[in-house]
Parts: C-alpha cells; structure tokens; sequence
C-alpha cells in the first residue's frame, strides 16, 4: 500500500487506487477507472477534472441529449433527468473550421483563456459554457489560438461521461 495526493505517482505505481474522504472509501479500481471514468463527482473534482457541468437529459428522437444553457449535447447513455457530465479535455479536439466526421458535438466558440503547462497547452473556450481542450504547444502555435480568437470544438458523443 502507499499514500499519496500525487496522481502522475498513481498513475504510474498503482494497479487500484482508493479515493478516501474522511476515512470513509468514495470508490476505488483501476488507475483509468478513478482517472478518466469515475462514477463519483466527489472523486472528479477531487482529481480536478475539467468540464463538469449540471443538466437535463432528455430524448430527442433516438439520441440523448445533455442540455445546458442553449447547446444540446449529444450523448451515450441509459440516464435521463437531472444529470452531471465530464468531457474529458484530451478527447476534445480544435480546429480553423467546421468539420464533417463522425463526432456527434461541434459547437464554434471564442477562446477566453490560454495556459501554458509542462507539455500541453489548455484552452478554454466558450460554447455557451466554457470548455477546456488540451493540445499540444505546437499545434495551439499551428492553430493560431489566441484569446479572442473563434474556433471549433469537437468530440464525439461516447466521450461524455455521467456521474
């Protein structure tokens, strides 16, 4: 067993991570289990994962749709009603221009906010919420991203996770 609040360290060392708050298990599995796929909002923000949002569920023909404020979502899932999701940002893909592909979500937004980490950069942009995609540095630099500029987000809708 080892203790730790490193995650890298986790990630690397662990075969099962344990969440704990105040003594008490939240959930515990597999590093990819807790990391990109956990069944607890408790354990998403404490893992500071980004794009955490409140909403409806709702059926819209033979797709599930997430709203929140005035975009739709699309989603795959059995849960309707009042929900939370994540879009994890690695799975969000920018671009100059609308594209067609199988990616269910796009929606154009204006980037709000620009950081510069080890290896990555994060960019938020607003859709309508404001959404976190990581890039690499070279292809924000590719992109032209800079605060202010508009730009398109994609994901697909298998990539929206429910709590």
């Amino acid at each position: 067993m080892h203790v730790t609040h490193n995650f890298d360290e986790a990630m690397i060392m662990a075969d099962k991570v344990c969440v704990l708050n105040n003594g008490e298990i939240i959930e515990n599995g597999s590093p990819d289990d807790i990391f990109k796929r956990t069944s607890s909002e408790f354990v998403a923000e404490f893992v500071d994962y980004k794009n955490i949002f409140k909403g409806n569920i709702i059926e819209a023909g033979d797709d599930k749709v997430f709203k929140l404020n005035n975009i739709e979502i699309f989603l795959v899932t059995d849960k309707t009603g009042r929900q939370t999701i994540s879009i994890s940002p690695e799975d969000i893909i920018l671009t100059n221009e609308k594209i067609i592909s199988s990616a269910r979500n796009c929606f154009c937004g204006k980037v709000i906010d620009i950081s510069f980490k080890q290896y990555i950069c994060e960019v938020t942009v607003d859709i309508g919420a404001p959404l976190v995609a990581y890039i690499t540095k070279k292809s924000c630099e590719n992109l032209g991203i800079e605060v202010g500029k508009d730009i398109w987000t994609v994901f697909k809708a298998v990539e929206v996770h429910v709590f």
